[in-house]
């Protein structure tokens, strides 16, 4: 990193260290103590600019590199353990989940690979995600055509409408 990178970054710390203490530090012990989820430091935070990070801007976001999100996401966690938790936890679970089961059950190559990328996508949001990891590892490396194939279809048609299902029985359960 060049040093006006790093003076970027460090610019970027501060000006989202500032907005996660006024917009999510008073929030985060009566959201800890009352487990219940509070949508105002998200809305203030998307008000702010920063939600969406890493989601380019021709698609509603903010267009900014991985390691300007991970600041992002390293100075919420400061003013918030559940969301340091959840974080550690989420990326943790991916990781594991990528590199053994899926990337050995693909068959250990480079379409394995790839597919693996998108996997990685999929359990961080969506498959819009899983076409953009894999895009990058395409773009760089080259075609991986039966990814394409099989990553939108599993992503598209089994896990989107699958979650879709899950999430409303059990919204429906604790009604």
């Amino acid at each position: 990193m060049t040093a006006k990178g790093a003076s970027a970054q460090e610019e970027l710390r501060a000006r989202v260290r500032d907005a996660v203490q006024r917009l999510v530090a008073p929030f985060a012990r009566e959201a800890d103590a009352s487990r219940v989820f509070q949508r105002t430091p998200l809305e203030a935070l998307a008000k702010e600019g920063l939600v969406g990070a890493p989601i380019p801007r021709q698609h509603g976001g903010q267009g900014m590199t991985n390691e300007e999100s991970v600041v992002i996401y390293e100075e919420v966690g400061r003013a918030c353990a559940a969301t340091r938790g959840f974080l550690a936890v989420q990326v943790g679970l991916v990781a594991l989940v990528c590199f053994w089961p899926t990337f050995r059950l693909m068959g250990r190559d480079y379409d394995a690979a790839v597919m693996s990328s998108g996997f990685c996508g999929f359990m961080l949001g969506t498959t819009a995600n899983a076409m953009a990891n894999m895009g990058v590892l395409a773009e760089k490396y080259g075609p991986a055509p039966r990814a394409y194939l099989v990553v939108p279809m599993v992503g598209a048609f089994f896990i989107d409408f699958t979650n879709a299902l899950i999430i409303t029985a059990f919204l429906n359960l604790w009604r």
